[in-house]
């Protein structure tokens, strides 16, 4: 029990830190977001970048190409037409460099997946709007306003994290 916790603390230190270093391009990124809402993002995205640092990307590519070859094309378009509002708040140059339309077909997204590497991975990380991930997380945990101090953040924040984890794997 007691590794569990050392084990934990490590953890939240380290993606405390991630978030301090991405914390300056925050500053600068030009997005009128409150600094919860930053915050929030910031630790997500450290997450986020944490995962696919020490992830199997070609095993992950894999799992997720897998999974869209066995969705029939009427299902793909319906969670993808889910998502991609969200996907439209992107920075323009990285929905067109990685062929996000509204139209984009399962057999394109595939291929958008097969060329997939951590780089790339980054690179969209970075571009989701701070304001985004934390809409979506607070919409998650049913938070009402910025704030709230009923919400344990980051408890909250781990809950999500476990969840986000479970589906990718």
């Amino acid at each position: 029990m007691h590794r569990l916790n050392i084990k934990n603390s490590f953890l939240v230190l380290t993606f405390i830190g991630l978030g301090l270093i991405n914390f300056s391009s925050v500053i600068y990124a030009g997005e009128d977001v409150s600094m919860f809402d930053k915050m929030i993002s910031i630790t997500f995205k450290s997450l986020a970048k944490s995962y696919i640092a020490t992830s199997d990307i070609d095993n992950l590519k894999k799992k997720n190409i897998d999974k869209l070859i066995k969705m029939d094309e009427k299902k793909f378009r319906k969670q993808y037409l889910k998502t991609y509002p969200d996907l439209q708040k992107l920075p323009q140059p990285i929905r067109t460099k990685y062929g996000i339309t509204e139209k984009l077909t399962k057999k394109q997204a595939i291929k958008i997946f097969a060329k997939f590497d951590k780089k790339a991975l980054y690179e969209i990380i970075d571009s989701v709007p701070h304001y985004l991930i934390a809409e979506k997380f607070k919409e998650s945990i049913g938070m009402q306003q910025k704030g709230d101090k009923k919400t344990n953040i980051m408890e909250s924040i781990k809950s999500k994290w476990d969840q986000i984890i479970a589906k990718i794997k």
